[in-house]
Parts: structure tokens; sequence; C-alpha cells
């Protein structure tokens, strides 16, 4: 089964790529996440939500410019932070890894595809 990921602009409408008034802008990716198999410590969300599932957000977008920006890049205008296994022999789960891109949708695929692979080490783990 995969993973349905749902991403929403933070302090804009979605798909706007101008600052709000503040000069904020981010884009966060959630996943849902069965609350009794996953989460039996957030029953009572069952009740507010009145889902089975709750979102829980694994990623943050940000634009170079933004006043809440962490691009370190001097080329790209977006970048994306996310937990990585990549060089898991040595780093482990507390080992992140930066994306960047001048394109939303690369960095969202991106995300995505690495967020499957870290579903993959879990699901084989023993």
């Amino acid at each position: 089964m995969k993973t349905k990921f749902e991403w929403k602009y933070r302090y804009v409408s979605d798909g706007q790529i101008e600052f709000d008034d503040h000069g904020r802008w981010a884009i966060d990716c959630y996943i849902f996440v069965h609350i009794d198999k996953a989460l039996p410590k957030y029953e009572w969300c069952k009740e507010m939500l009145g889902k089975k599932h709750m979102p829980v957000k694994i990623a943050t977008m940000v634009q170079k410019g933004a006043s809440n920006e962490n691009v370190p890049s001097l080329v790209n205008k977006y970048c994306i932070c996310i937990p990585s296994f990549e060089d898991a022999g040595n780093t482990g789960m507390s080992h992140q890894r930066y994306f960047y891109s001048n394109n939303i949708e690369d960095l969202k695929r991106i995300v995505e595809e690495q967020f499957e692979q870290m579903r993959t080490i879990f699901k084989y783990c023993r």
C-alpha cells in the first residue's frame, strides 16, 4: 500500500508563490496515521476529529527570501529538510538531508520517494 501524502500551503492560499503580508511562506507535507494502530495515546483525537486517522506533519518546504526561510543554497529557490537513512550505517535516524530545487513539484516528488524508502526500511527491520 502506498502512502497518501497531503501538501498544504501555510500562510498563503494554495498555489500562491508570493509571501504573505509578513513575508512568510511555507508548504507542509502531512501523512495520515491510523490512531488506534499507531498512535493509541491520541485516542482522544478520534472524537475531536471525528476520524480514525490523524494528520502528522513530516516535512516543511520553505522559499528563499521568506522571513521563515532556511535555504542555504545560492542557486535554488526552495528547500526542504527531511530525516534520511541515506547513510544509515554511520548516522542512523538522526541524520537529516536537505533537498533543493527551483521547482516545487520536484521537491514534493523527492520527499515522497524518500519517505517511501524510510517506510520500506521500517517494514523490513527486525
